[in-house]
């Protein structure tokens, strides 16, 4: 019951060469992705096979429903328990969100599709003030932390960072060794004490 323009609108499908709709997330690992009340606006699709030509993550454009600066991946069944715990745990990825609320961490959000925004910071100001970055521990990631923790702080938020040592992410963590999120989030450090101990970041 849709037209041509309204399913390429919705960012579902787009036209082949032989002008016919064609599913964008055709073979893709698809992450349904929901705004703050629980209604689905988009997905996120990441690839299955490894292949250069083919871009790792693909997202649906922006809609009317659909604004990537103000959506955060797993906000609509976080945000109760990001209230009850009185803290947020912020990670990178889709499949960071997951694991961790595979392991019982539920009230953890990724980024979702973008930069960390002001929008995004705003609605978590709404539920907690205190923030714990747990973003990926390469350059880039560190890179967004700096970037993350400039814009949250004149928000008045408490920020604190979770180490993740020798691993890049929070799957990686949860893949190798259970016992050591726990502990990095217990010992997780005030922002300022990590930023001495990781001066390269300016």
């Amino acid at each position: 019951g849709f037209t041509v323009d309204q399913i390429l609108e919705s960012g579902l499908c787009y036209l082949n060469k032989s002008k016919k709709l064609f599913p964008k997330f055709y073979e893709r690992l698809t992450f349904p992705i929901h705004n703050a009340k629980g209604e689905l606006v988009a997905f996120a699709g990441r690839t299955l096979e490894s292949n250069p030509k083919l871009a790792k993550y693909i997202n649906s454009p922006e809609t009317s429903i659909y604004k990537k600066n103000s959506i955060l991946y797993g906000f609509d069944t976080a945000k109760n328990y990001v209230r009850k715990m009185d803290y947020v745990l912020l990670v990178e990825g889709y499949f960071d969100q997951i694991a961790c609320r595979l392991n019982g961490y539920e009230n953890c959000v990724a980024v979702s599709g973008t930069a960390l925004t002001d929008k995004q910071l705003a609605l978590l100001k709404r539920f907690t003030k205190n923030l714990y970055f747990c973003l990926d521990s390469d350059a880039a990631g560190l890179r967004a932390l700096y970037r993350g923790v400039v814009m949250a702080i004149p928000l008045g938020f408490n920020i604190k960072v979770v180490s993740l040592g020798d691993y890049k992410d929070p799957a990686e963590v949860f893949e190798s060794d259970k016992q050591f999120f726990p502990n990095a989030v217990e010992q997780a450090q005030d922002f300022f004490d990590f930023y001495i101990n990781h001066n390269y970041l300016s």
